[in-house]
């Protein structure tokens, strides 16, 4: 298995790329983690294309991103899939919930989230990295048409 690396990161989204990264992770859970087909994934992957230099800094295309989740997934034990698939539901599940509060608060178009992630390095022949939203995370500051306000 590549070696990994837990940590937090911040990144400010939009409702709607809040929505594409989760299905985006999702797409690659299923698709190149759980039951590697990357075909299949590249498919999935061609809506959310703008969202993938989220999870991958090389090659951040549907291709590319389906390659290195598949490498990864190949190398990974059916617990190691596991623990992954659990960790990166909680994830999805903290970015459904930032993705809920806008929508409830229209206000906001923008939001500053803190996350928890689990990386994986050079998961592929081209040293890819690709990294997971892992847990539930931290809603740092939102933005509305008077400016930015700390939570």
């Amino acid at each position: 298995m590549a070696h990994t690396q837990e940590g937090t990161s911040t990144v400010i989204v939009t409702r709607e790329k809040l929505y594409d990264m989760e299905n985006a992770q999702r797409e690659i859970l299923e698709d190149g983690i759980v039951n590697p087909d990357s075909n299949k994934l590249a498919t999935g992957l061609s809506v959310f294309a703008s969202v993938l230099g989220f999870f991958v800094t090389k090659a951040p295309t549907p291709v590319g991103v389906a390659l290195s989740a598949v490498s990864l997934g190949l190398g990974m034990t059916i617990s190691e899939k596991d623990i992954l698939n659990n960790l990166s539901n909680k994830g999805r599940n903290f970015l459904l919930e930032m993705a809920y509060f806008m929508k409830i608060n229209s206000e906001y178009d923008l939001i500053e989230i803190e996350y928890p992630y689990l990386k994986y390095f050079d998961v592929d022949d081209n040293g890819e990295d690709i990294k997971f939203v892992t847990g539930k995370g931290l809603l740092k500051r939102v933005h509305s048409s008077s400016g930015w306000i700390v939570m």
